[in-house]
């Protein structure tokens, strides 16, 4: 009788810590996406500041430009308007799932080929028969750019002690029970 008693105290503290430890990797995987919100309306900003350089730059260079033999132009503006395209459609995918690996590891990539087009536009010289970047617009930027690695520097906080949660023993076992995945970092 003794066995059975021990028995069914082992199985209860068992079922208890297992909801226990549940909960809270559920809790700290629902911080983790919350934190991806900020991050995602701060990314969608510079989408939005892009679509107001001028309507030519987004679509395509204008041909006077071409005409002009102004190359470096045609290629900036080439180039942001695809890579504004990509990233936009990575930042989508990234909003749908924001802890799937493969969708965060793409959104890091384009986001980053999307700051070096912006910088290539920017830094285009000003004796050019194209209009420079306005400086309000080059400040918006960067304003944005502060917001975002605040937000960036919160998601990765949030994600990493998700992972942790995840990884400690005995949790991990009930993590690859229930289907927990690690996240990646931003």
């Amino acid at each position: 009788m003794g066995d059975s008693i021990t028995a069914w105290l082992v199985l209860a503290v068992i079922i208890f810590w297992s909801v226990g430890a549940y909960n809270r990797m559920m809790r700290l995987r629902t911080h983790a996406i919350a934190a991806f919100a900020p991050v995602a309306n701060l990314l969608q900003q510079y989408l939005s500041l892009i679509r107001t350089i001028s309507p030519e730059l987004v679509t395509e260079p204008p041909v006077d430009a071409a005409a002009a033999g102004n190359q470096y132009v045609v290629a900036a503006s080439s180039t942001l308007t695809s890579v504004a395209g990509e990233f936009s459609q990575a930042l989508k995918a990234a909003n749908s799932v924001p802890l799937e690996a493969a969708a965060v590891d793409t959104l890091r990539g384009k986001l980053e080929s999307l700051c070096l087009s912006w910088l290539q536009l920017q830094n285009l010289p000003a004796d050019l028969a194209w209009p420079v970047l306005p400086e309000t617009l080059q400040l918006q930027w960067n304003r944005v750019a502060f917001e975002f690695e605040k937000a960036r520097v919160d998601f990765n906080e949030a994600v990493g002690h998700y992972n942790n949660a995840i990884a400690q023993f005995p949790a991990v076992v009930l993590a690859r029970l229930t289907g927990f995945q690690p996240a990646r970092l931003l």
